[in-house]
């Protein structure tokens, strides 16, 4: 199902990019949130390759098992920072895998 409504998101975003004036490239982010490994998977396989996420014991929930060259984006709510592992030892909006 995912990979069916990928295909019908693309093709809008293709049409409003012809309206456009601005011409400019798009980035999709599927929003990764409350969803589980598996269909974060499924998207990944589908052709997605950025994710939103923005609560911290998700996203260390599903890190490992998912592949290593998502780029995550996304804030972490204010209070979760200092869960985060540091990347390099410095604080970080989503951690370096």
């Amino acid at each position: 199902m995912i990979k069916e409504n990928l295909k019908q998101v693309l093709s809008i975003i293709e049409e409003a990019k012809k309206d456009s004036p601005y011409h400019q490239d798009v980035t999709l982010v599927a929003v990764s949130k409350t969803h589980p490994a598996e269909d974060i998977q499924e998207a990944y396989d589908a052709g997605i390759r950025d994710f939103g996420e923005n609560k911290v014991q998700e996203l260390m929930s599903k890190i490992d098992v998912l592949p290593q060259d998502i780029p995550a984006r996304g804030g972490i709510s204010a209070d979760e920072p200092r869960r985060l592992p540091a990347p390099q030892g410095q604080q970080g909006d989503i951690p370096e895998r």
